[in-house]
């Protein structure tokens, strides 16, 4: 059980350290998608 606690301690972490970054990339895709008419 204590192992299932890390893995989910260390998801959160890389879910916030990829946030940030990936939030960036898919409002400008979105901005492309929305030029491009899709």
């Amino acid at each position: 059980m204590a192992h299932l606690g890390v893995i989910s301690m260390f998801d959160i972490e890389f879910s916030k350290s990829i946030t940030n970054a990936e939030l960036k990339e898919i409002e400008m895709v979105s901005e492309l998608m929305a030029l491009a008419g899709l």
